[in-house]
């Protein structure tokens, strides 16, 4: 389920023109410690290169909210199926 982590996305040219005529839809975790503290993420790719976010990631076409929180959580926090 998790081994192809960009299977069901566009191709990039299509993803671009895409994004300039539809919205996305996008899911991020905030995880908090008991201190209260963030965690966040310092983006490495555009359109906000540089900037600092929670870890998410976009929902792809069908896939259903509870997937893809957990696809994030292995691709974006390094977690284990079963840790999520």
């Amino acid at each position: 389920m998790f081994d192809k982590i960009d299977a069901g996305f566009l191709p990039l040219p299509e993803f671009e023109r895409a994004v300039g005529a539809l919205p996305l839809v996008s899911v991020d975790w905030v995880l908090l410690n008991p201190a209260g503290q963030m965690l966040l993420g310092h983006r490495r790719n555009a359109p906000a290169r540089h900037w600092w976010f929670t870890p998410g990631g976009r929902v792809r076409k069908k896939e259903p909210l509870e997937s893809c929180l957990q696809r994030v959580a292995v691709s974006e926090l390094g977690l284990q199926p079963s840790d999520v």
